[in-house]
């Protein structure tokens, strides 16, 4: 079935009205779908405990009783989220594993993964020394030599290969 198809009811969703969310709800949902994608890469036992506090979300927001995450309409699911949003994530947080509460705390906090990277690697360069970015090249590189030298020796290399070709005898 094409992509634009409702997988339920068959629904053409190119005709569906457009529904504004708030970037808050879609940063939520960005930094849910990573922590998903973290806890699946590395097999954790904890992708069952995750995967029921998702399913229950509609219940910590108030927004429907006794429905998982997968029976909301999409305006109630947007709604969710948008709740969600802007109270505290410790129902998204285990007291069993600390390192796994402090990792999806730093998902969430950054925004996702693609928001915690730039930070992570800010907080390398301050604490490694110097930053690669500022790091002088080695002595005596010179891109310029460099690039000529490899240049010479294709050419040395496709002179060769085209000669040994042209001498080997037909017969």
């Amino acid at each position: 079935m094409p992509q634009h198809f409702c997988a339920r009811c068959a629904f053409d969703l190119r005709t569906a009205s457009k529904v504004f969310v708030k970037a808050a709800a879609r940063r939520l949902e960005r930094s849910i779908d990573d922590i998903c994608k973290v806890e699946m890469a590395k097999g954790s036992m904890m992708i069952g405990d995750l995967t029921s506090r998702l399913l229950g979300a509609p219940v910590v927001a108030g927004v429907s009783l006794g429905k998982t995450l997968t029976n909301l309409s999409t305006s109630s699911r947007i709604r969710c989220f948008e709740w969600l949003a802007d109270k505290p994530v410790s129902w998204l947080m285990t007291d069993e594993d600390d390192a796994v509460a402090r990792r999806r705390r730093l998902v969430l906090a950054a925004g996702g993964h693609d928001r915690l990277i730039p930070h992570f690697s800010d907080f390398m360069d301050k604490h490694q020394g110097s930053p690669m970015s500022v790091r002088s090249p080695p002595t005596g590189a010179d891109l310029a030599a460099l690039l000529e030298a490899y240049s010479r020796a294709t050419d040395d290399a496709i002179k060769t290969k085209r000669h040994r070709v042209l001498a080997v005898p037909r017969g």
